[in-house]
């Protein structure tokens, strides 16, 4: 979707390169009908629930099924690790995802009325 959105505003963009990764991160708002052409035009898809809600616990040495809220609040943690940005992400978000060759971009983001507010981070490995 090029070029940016008029209605994309408030934009905030933090970021951090490592000799074998990078991570950014973006956050802003944008009408609700711009952000589904951004979805579809990217080819970003719902998150695969069943194998993102999933943290290794070492006590048992395996992976556990965890909720929509601790996974949300392990991402809100990895970002706020990496780029120090502080998010504030509830169950009512919806996740979408695209992989590529390098790494995956996230789009977290909340819907009312005919707003989004959208956290983007693009992880390269």
């Amino acid at each position: 979707m090029t070029p940016i959105p008029k209605s994309v505003r408030q934009i905030q963009e933090k970021h951090n390169l490592a000799m074998d990764s990078a991570i950014w991160v973006l956050h802003f708002e944008m009408d609700k009908s711009d952000l589904q052409e951004l979805l579809s035009g990217q080819k970003f898809t719902p998150i695969d629930e069943i194998s993102e809600y999933k943290q290794w616990n070492q006590n048992i040495k395996n992976y556990v099924q965890i909720s929509k809220e601790e996974y949300l609040k392990s991402w809100a943690e990895r970002i706020k690790k990496s780029v120090d940005f502080n998010t504030n992400m509830t169950k009512d978000w919806q996740v979408y995802t695209v992989n590529e060759k390098r790494g995956e971009k996230y789009v977290f983001f909340l819907t009312n009325n005919s707003n989004a507010e959208i956290i983007f981070v693009a992880e390269v490995h």
